[in-house]
């Protein structure tokens, strides 16, 4: 019953807006005001929470277009009020991160809705933070910030260990957008900096290793080497690396050629 009804609710709204968008464009219908939209879409909101107060708490589905239409109607409001600035854009980023919030808050079993309501609150963050502080103390907090969630998905369910991966790796990125305006190096900085991203992504899969009697991850071994081997020849070599990479290739090159033209053993 639940289904029907939201299918029906749906099918109304969409054939009215339709209908009207079909009638402005045969010009049998004025335009709407920009105020007239406001209106519209702050008595949709009202509908959709009505709908989800009705519903019970866990149909959670009807937070997202409620926030998200009342996100619209304020920013309309504003406008048209003459306020403009970058804090307009931050609330309405701030109106589609709320409902993962309240996803989360009403049932912690949902603790996907972290992973993008933090990074949407984040996006608002960034939106205020941008007119005051710098490019790359942005990036390093917005990366920073969007792999914390990712901690807290394995802090609170180990069995979720994939999120070591992107928690490491977003946090590695947040440190290397960092360096990359304090090293002013330009023959071993941008080594430096590729090495610390191999050692950083090398990180996570060793961890995973080292319990990989928990988890069963004892394939995380290959990367975590591979990474690591490659994290600290990049630093070690530096700006010969061009030659490394030649000449790792010319081997690779000849050892698939001789396998090539030599000649399978007979079976005796």
């Amino acid at each position: 019953m639940k289904k029907k009804r939201s299918n029906l609710i749906w099918g109304v709204a969409l054939i009215v807006f339709g209908g009207l968008f079909l009638l402005q464009n045969l010009g049998l219908f004025p335009e709407f005001a920009p105020i007239v939209w406001g209106l519209v879409f702050a008595g949709a909101s009202i509908v959709f929470l009505v709908i989800y107060l009705t519903s019970g708490w866990h149909e959670w589905g009807w937070l997202f277009p409620t926030f998200v239409a009342a996100g619209l109607a304020v920013v309309i409001f504003l406008g048209e009020s003459g306020f403009d600035g970058e804090w307009i854009g931050a609330l309405f980023m701030a109106s589609i991160a709320l409902p993962f919030w309240l996803v989360y808050l009403i049932n912690r079993e949902n603790w996907w809705a972290l992973i993008p309501g933090w990074v949407l609150s984040v996006i608002t963050a960034v939106i205020l933070l941008s007119q005051i502080a710098a490019d790359n103390t942005i990036g390093t907090l917005m990366l920073l910030a969007i792999g914390l969630p990712f901690f807290y998905v394995y802090y609170r369910k180990p069995k979720q260990w994939w999120a070591v991966i992107p928690a490491a790796i977003m946090t590695t990125l947040g440190i290397i957008v960092l360096l990359s305006g304090l090293i002013e190096s330009e023959t071993w900085g941008p080594h430096v900096i590729a090495g610390i991203l191999f050692l950083g992504i090398a990180a996570p899969f060793g961890f995973l290793w080292l319990r990989r009697e928990q988890y069963s991850t004892r394939w995380a071994l290959y990367p975590a080497l591979g990474l690591l081997a490659m994290g600290f020849l990049v630093m070690l070599v530096g700006p010969n690396m061009e030659w490394v990479w030649a000449v790792a290739l010319i081997l690779v090159g000849s050892w698939l050629l001789l396998r090539g033209i030599s000649r399978p053993k007979l079976k005796g």
